[in-house]
């Protein structure tokens, strides 16, 4: 082919783009109005499957027959925390998102120094321009505009450890069943959508000295996920993430010793993560509540305690040994981060967040370890079978 000829076919090319790049531009004009086009709608507060949605700060009330959940969302799936949103969620005095839900008690069970209780009830979230809400006031946290509500199943265990002090956790099922539209700016919002399905998890640790005839408080951080969604999305794995492993049920008979401290353990390397859920890699000094931080350190720094009286089993005590570790160092990394706040300490609050990272490494290492003893039970346990 010519020189010329090549630069006649590559004119005809170069202007069949720009026509096709026009078409594409005019296009809009010829769409439905923008309020009509799903597109011009931001979602937030959903995402993939198995992926965070939301974390959360607050307090959990608890009554004879009923528990009052109120709090703050700290961080928002679809909102750039370090953004033109950020004021959106980040601390009590800031946040633009609370929550309220009442859960009625069904069943509770008592074993030892620990209570079970379970319930439902209707969680439901609200947008306030004005920002802000108050521990004191509990209604503050459901003023302004209400954009989703959710339907809640939540089980509730309280470990006592001395009167009025106790560890908290929360695990429940979220249904959403409304998703309601709402303006940020120009910005046409959605706060999720109809028919999601999500994991509602807390940790968390009573307020002492709470008594005279109050009811029972307790302060809680958690996080929400996505478990269930009609359309198709891609998992989003983060290869940094520590792979906390799934509770195993062995039944063998060789097991026996080792599955209950497989239980406690991956259930302490959850709620570790959990409460350092309000600090990930966009936090700033002054986004941080130091009340917060320093009761999310004392939680953590209390479950690396309980880990480390547990009796593990034989095969079991080098695994603890580094769950221990790994839990400390995150409770140390908490608690400079929780300083550094406090004080606007910039270059602590590096180390902070420098000792937090180690922490996430070494509980990566240690589900790791979990998992395999894990595994090595779920083998014993098809051995068994297969010789049956």
């Amino acid at each position: 082919m010519t020189q010329a000829r090549r630069t006649r076919v590559y004119a005809a090319l170069l202007a069949l783009l720009i026509s096709c790049v026009v078409f594409v531009v005019d296009t809009p004009a010829m769409m439905p109005n923008a309020q009509d086009d799903p597109s011009e709608i931001i979602e937030i507060g959903s995402g993939p499957l198995s992926e965070r949605s939301m974390t959360f700060v607050g307090r959990n009330q608890y009554g004879a027959g009923s528990i009052l959940l109120i709090g703050y969302l700290s961080s928002i799936v679809g909102l750039d925390s370090s953004g033109p949103y950020a004021s959106s969620t980040a601390s009590l005095q800031s946040a633009r998102f609370t929550y309220t839900a009442e859960v009625a008690i069904d069943a509770t069970r008592n074993r030892a120094d620990v209570t079970s209780t379970e319930g439902s009830g209707s969680l439901r979230i609200y947008f306030d321009e004005a920002a802000g809400a108050s521990w004191d006031d509990p209604e503050s946290f459901s003023d302004g505009q209400l954009v989703a509500e959710y339907a809640l199943n939540l089980r509730d265990t309280l470990q006592r450890q001395a009167p009025g002090v106790g560890v908290l956790v929360g695990d429940g099922r979220l249904t959403q069943a409304t998703a309601e539209e709402f303006s940020i700016g120009s910005d046409q919002m959605r706060f999720g959508r109809v028919g999601i399905e999500q994991r509602f998890q807390y940790v968390g640790a009573q307020i002492a000295g709470a008594g005279g005839g109050a009811p029972p408080l307790a302060t809680v951080t958690g996080l929400i996920t996505i478990t269930g969604r009609e359309s198709l999305a891609a998992q989003i794995v983060d290869p940094r993430a520590p792979r906390v492993p799934a509770t195993p049920r062995p039944q063998g008979t060789g097991c026996a010793q080792l599955q209950p401290w497989l239980e406690q353990t991956g259930q302490s390397l959850e709620q570790a993560l959990a409460f350092g859920a309000i600090v990930d890699d966009a936090a700033t000094l002054d986004g941080l509540d130091p009340a917060t931080l320093d009761q999310a350190a004392a939680d953590v720094a209390a479950l690396a305690a309980a880990q480390r009286e547990i009796e593990a089993p034989e095969n079991g005590i080098a695994a603890n040994r580094l769950v221990v570790t790994a839990i400390s160092t995150y409770a140390r990394g908490l608690g400079s981060v929780a300083t550094a706040a406090a004080a606007q300490d910039a270059d602590l609050f590096t180390q902070g967040k420098s000792a937090l990272r180690d922490g996430v490494g070494l509980i990566g290492r240690a589900s790791d370890a979990v998992a395999a003893l894990a595994a090595q039970c779920d083998g014993e346990v098809q051995g068994e079978a297969a010789s049956s």
